[in-house]
């Protein structure tokens, strides 16, 4: 999405973030069922259209369409116990809990604002300034600051 596609991407990491906790799913519910795997793969796979990422259309959302998942699994348990592994990874997966319902509770929003606090140059190699993070509002309730680079 607009780089130069030699990193991961935001849209990849959510991909791999749910892939990666129903992975764990999977395997913590076959351990506590006794069920051992030869082998486990998880691929995750999402649409998205960049007409809505790009604000070409404000009918098209910049968000997956659709997200859908492939488990290919070795194991000699029988069908009727993998799936109910494969419900059980997917009803207590934090990750898919997240996109299924928004993530966080946002009821009453109120932005989190950071300022910027610069420090000394130099402090992180030859011509390089860091700064660090500090609340300037928070959401109701909450309190604390975040650090920036390498500043605790």
């Amino acid at each position: 999405l607009g780089g130069t596609d030699r990193a991961v991407d935001p849209m990849e990491l959510l991909l791999a973030s749910l892939g990666t906790c129903l992975t764990i799913g999977w395997t913590t519910q076959a351990a506590k069922r006794g069920v051992d795997f030869r082998a486990l793969r998880i691929e995750v796979n999402g649409d998205y259209d960049l007409r809505g990422y790009l604000d070409l259309d404000d009918a098209i959302r910049p968000g997956f369409s659709r997200i859908d998942y492939t488990v290919e699994v070795d194991s000699d348990a029988p069908l009727e116990v993998l799936d109910e592994i494969r419900r059980a990874a997917e009803r207590t997966s934090p990750m898919s809990d997240n996109v299924a319902n928004g993530g966080a509770d946002h009821r009453d929003p109120q932005p989190r604002i950071f300022a910027f606090r610069e420090t000394r140059a130099g402090a992180f190699g030859p011509g390089i300034t860091g700064g660090s993070l500090t609340p300037f509002t928070v959401f109701p309730g909450q309190t604390g600051s975040t650090t920036g680079m390498g500043e605790r």
